[in-house]
């Protein structure tokens, strides 16, 4: 995997942190095989995510240890979220959260 072999040459260049981000990280085919790849790095990971797979891979970043999960929100209000994404997510979003 590119990304695995570009994050060690980083890492073997002094940077100490990772943030997959972009798009949706956690919509990835191989995401969670490349999170623990980069995770053994020993590298500080980040994570961007709009937070409907959370629940999905909880566990995985707990066995990890990945304590930098940012989540990019539209907005709180129910409504405006299903009117901006035209996507009902906002209670599985919001229960990922909690």
């Amino acid at each position: 995997e590119e990304i695995i072999e570009l994050s060690r040459t980083f890492r073997d260049l002094g940077v100490d942190t990772i943030r997959l981000t972009g798009g949706e990280p956690l919509v990835r085919k191989n995401f969670g095989y490349l999170v623990e790849e980069l995770a053994k790095l020993g590298v500080t990971l980040k994570i961007t995510t709009n937070g409907i797979m959370l629940d999905k891979y909880l566990d995985l970043f707990q066995k990890i240890g990945l304590k930098k999960i940012n989540l990019s929100l539209d907005t709180l209000d129910k409504a405006k979220s299903v009117f901006i994404t035209k996507r009902d997510y906002f209670d599985r979003i919001w229960n990922n959260i909690l």
